[in-house]
């Protein structure tokens, strides 16, 4: 019953943002609770005879009603909690002043007043009413110094049962409204707390979008400077895959049936080059290129991109196999390897890109270009590199599209497993 009367007087708007929901639902249960409370000691004064304290908490309460409707009409937060507590420090001031001044059961309740502007409405409120209640304590202190003849509007004979009930309201008061407050605190940090839960699984999910496109050194790089420069390395092995007849089998197929199928095998390389560890580059059309030994420099780069290219052929026969039985398109794929220093980094400003450049790069595309489907055709520095543990077939010195004659070698199956990945 009380929630449906708060949300009663919420302004329509305000419960799509949850903070301004909550403050508002502050604001008006601060009031209605002391609306209550008002009617609770307009019956206790009623008891000890104290007149012009029904008057002035009956006057409050009705005063309560049309803020209560400005609210929900929209009126802003800090001018609606300020009249509020205008009509509270009316209230208690009357009050102090016709219950005998400075010696009045009333006056401990002249320090809710700022609490609670500083709680509703913010600090200049808070300062403001303290201010303002401070002038009416040291005015009430002048005019009994002065021996200023204050009225004792009530029932002296049951002046000790006002001072009983005003010190259980003052703790009433207090407790009441630190309960709602506390309520509203922890449904801040509530909502905070699962606005923070939100942050941190955007941000892992951007962390894991930035690590899909840059390789993890590089993003934390370009997350701590801003920027990134590119990197030489003495030694890197690149890779370059290639369907083979890809341009006449595409014209078989819907462009989106094209996509999805270069999809199925990309994805499958996917996997395999994250299980060795191996860099992505990019694909290019039905290229798929990709690189050992960046961005942390390794030793063995040259052994692991073969036994990548190895379990590349593999992968590839179980899925065509699988598309065969499917009726689906199947393709083959030429494969070149080379190794040697490159440059690796990330230029431009926008739509970052992690690439490689360099004499190694351009020289394992024509490894490609020139190979064989279902062979690993590799140069010279990479033979050199893995001779020791796949045997290679020599291919003689083969012209290359601007390289001119470069040693050339299919790599065989090796009679050992060099990685078990």
């Amino acid at each position: 019953m009380f929630n449906k009367l708060v949300l009663y007087f919420i302004p329509p708007g305000k419960d799509r943002d949850p903070e301004e929901l909550r403050k508002y639902k502050l604001i008006i249960s601060t009031i209605i609770i002391t609306f209550f409370f008002l009617l609770e000691y307009l019956i206790l004064c009623l008891i000890v005879r104290f007149p012009i304290a029904i008057w002035t908490h009956a006057v409050v309460m009705l005063w309560f009603i049309p803020v209560l409707f400005m609210i929900r009409n929209g009126m802003n937060k800090v001018a609606a909690s300020n009249l509020y507590i205008f009509a509270g420090v009316v209230d208690i001031n009357v009050s102090i002043y016709f219950s005998g001044g400075m010696y009045s059961p009333v006056i401990p309740f002249l320090a809710s007043s700022p609490i609670v502007a500083l709680l509703l409405a913010g600090k200049p409120s808070g300062f403001f009413w303290m201010g303002i209640n401070t002038l009416c304590a040291a005015a009430f202190c002048i005019m009994e110094y002065d021996h200023f003849p204050f009225p004792y509007d009530y029932d002296p004979a049951r002046k000790t049962l006002l001072f009983i009930l005003c010190f259980i309201g003052i703790i009433q008061l207090i407790f009441i409204l630190s309960l709602v407050f506390e309520n509203g605190k922890n449904a801040a940090l509530n909502k905070l707390a699962q606005r923070n839960k939100m942050i941190v699984a955007e941000k892992q999910k951007s962390e894991m979008l930035l690590l899909n496109i840059l390789p993890e050194e590089i993003s934390n790089e370009l997350k701590q400077t801003g920027k990134t420069k590119a990197h030489s390395y003495d030694m890197a092995t690149v890779m370059f895959s290639d369907f083979v007849n890809f341009t006449r089998i595409g014209e078989r197929l819907t462009p989106e049936e094209l996509v999805s199928a270069i999809a199925e095998y990309f994805e499958t390389f996917d996997l395999i080059i994250e299980r060795y560890g191996i860099e992505k580059i990019k694909t290019v059309g039905d290229a798929y290129i990709c690189a050992a030994g960046l961005p942390i420099p390794t030793t063995d780069n040259a052994l692991i991109m073969i036994q990548v290219a190895f379990d590349f052929l593999k992968a590839l026969d179980d899925l065509n196999e699988k598309r065969y039985v499917k009726g689906q398109v199947i393709f083959n794929i030429r494969v070149g390897i080379n190794t040697g220093p490159l440059v690796a980094g990330v230029v431009g400003i926008k739509k970052f890109a992690y690439d490689i450049w360099g004499d190694t790069v351009n020289t394992a595309a024509r490894l490609q270009e020139k190979g064989e489907a279902g062979r690993i055709n590799i140069s010279g520095s990479t033979y050199d590199l893995i001779k020791q543990a796949y045997p290679c077939t020599y291919r003689g010195k083969i012209e290359a599209k601007n390289k001119g004659q470069i040693d050339m070698y299919f790599v065989e199956k090796s009679v050992r497993s060099v990685y078990n990945v």
